[in-house]
């Protein structure tokens, strides 16, 4: 059994390594990727189909945040799979619920792929993230895309320490 010494030693060199992983900012540099596509990305049409309801739709409208920042489009990650990121972490998803739900996404979001993620991939990811987001939007009192990049350094630092030894 570890003293007391040896937690403390084991919990310095795991916030380290968290601290570490969130000053990278990739989270940053998703959401970049995310603000710099400037292809049309066609959500109203499409809203059932990406499993976004409504009300959450609508909260979003009225609040005049760009959808692409809180919806995840599977033809934005099929371009940047590496700004799942950014949807999973704003749905406080694991890797591992991604994964049993829709795909495995560690990959996509380390940038190790040969080639993109094929568009059907792509959508079951952005309707499990979106259904999973439109909750949270639904579900709390003034949400703000705050909030969601609040979850997404949550999200970031969890991972991290699931993954850390």
């Amino acid at each position: 059994m570890l003293d007391h010494a040896a937690h403390l030693d084991a919990a310095r060199q795991r916030a380290l390594i968290i601290t570490e992983s969130i000053r990278q900012r990739s989270d940053l540099e998703a959401r970049r990727l995310i603000e710099a596509y400037d292809k049309p990305l066609d959500f109203e049409g499409q809203l059932e189909e990406l499993a976004i309801p409504q009300e959450a739709w609508q909260y979003i409208d009225e609040a005049q945040i760009g959808p692409k920042l809180v919806f995840a489009h599977p033809n934005l990650l099929n371009a940047h799979p590496e700004t799942s990121l950014h949807y999973r972490g704003i749905a406080t998803l694991s890797h591992k619920r991604v994964q049993s739900m829709a795909t495995q996404v560690n990959n996509w979001e380390n940038g190790i792929y040969r080639r993109r993620p094929d568009i059907g991939r792509c959508l079951r990811v952005a309707r499990t993230y979106n259904a999973v987001i439109s909750i949270i939007i639904i579900g709390t009192d003034g949400w703000t895309l705050e909030n969601g990049y609040r979850n997404v350094l949550a999200t970031m630092g969890i991972t991290e320490d699931g993954i850390v030894p």
